[in-house]
């Protein structure tokens, strides 16, 4: 199997991050490790969309000022430029595994859906039309 690249936005970025498993055996969190990393947005990243982590005040796309609430994140989505983001054949095979998981367990949020039809949904209907032809 190939590497696979995708163009992720910074939602897209930072809900994958939630998915990577915690536990495993060491060549699994090397790879996790190393997703983290490519996942994580810079401090560059961060200053060029305006973000801004609660507790703060930010201004929305009609010009009105918006608190913040402690822990939550903020940016102009309109500056966001997506990055690749490459998954080898393990990592992969991580990143669907949990998200098909999430889904069977109707545990999928709204942030979640466009990773999932991104990385899920394409292989799914893919075996379902393999199964079709037999």
């Amino acid at each position: 199997m190939e590497n696979r690249v995708f163009e992720l936005s910074f939602m897209e970025r930072l809900s994958l991050g939630m998915f990577l498993p915690q536990q495993g055996n060491f060549i699994s969190l090397m790879i996790v490790r190393d997703l983290q990393k490519e996942l994580a947005l810079t401090e560059e990243e961060m200053a060029s969309v305006k973000m801004v982590i609660g507790p703060g005040k930010s201004i929305n796309a009609k010009g009105k000022e918006i608190n913040i609430p402690e822990g939550a994140m903020e940016w102009d989505i309109r500056l966001e430029k997506k990055k690749k983001i490459t998954l080898g054949p393990k990592a992969f095979d991580l990143v669907f595994k949990a998200l098909d998981k999430a889904e069977a367990m109707e545990k999928l949020t709204i942030n979640d859906f466009s990773l999932y039809a991104l990385i899920v949904k394409p292989i799914k209907e893919a075996e379902e039309a393999e199964k079709a032809k037999k």
